[in-house]
């Protein structure tokens, strides 16, 4: 994508330092109760033998057998994710937002910023902050 810089703004690394998601609460709140859902069902599936059927049915027949229930999970979390968030991608030379304009929508609303030295905070490591620092 070609920012308003000029800039072009590449997605083909995975990890990409210049992509993100956004989930607003109210999609955030659909979110959570579809992947809640999704899951109890799928435990209950495995608690009554039925797994490789769930996983048949409601993920792909091509699904690997060997993956573990903790991969399903990260799947259903993904799918569902997918469904409920807005893309992001950041210039990394002018720190331009683009926000997709709607989910499955290839259209995208830039942003930017007030004040310089805002590029690239997609790029950076998260943090991890201690329950103490509170």
């Amino acid at each position: 994508m070609r920012c308003s810089c000029g800039h072009a703004i590449s997605d083909s690394n995975c990890p990409c330092p210049t992509e993100a998601s956004v989930i607003g609460d109210v999609a955030y709140d659909m979110f959570d109760d579809l992947f809640t859902k999704r899951v109890d069902l799928f435990l209950d599936a495995v608690r009554e033998g039925r797994r490789r059927q769930w996983i048949d049915a409601e993920l792909t027949s091509q699904y690997p057998d060997q993956c573990t229930d903790g991969d399903v999970i990260s799947t259903l979390l993904s799918s569902c994710l997918m469904d409920h968030c807005l893309s992001l991608a950041e210039c990394p030379q002018c720190g331009r937002l683009w926000i997709q304009r709607g989910i499955g929508v290839n259209k995208y609303r830039a942003f930017s910023p007030d004040e310089p030295g805002f590029e690239g905070h997609l790029a950076a490591e998260p943090t991890n902050v201690s329950q103490d620092d509170g």
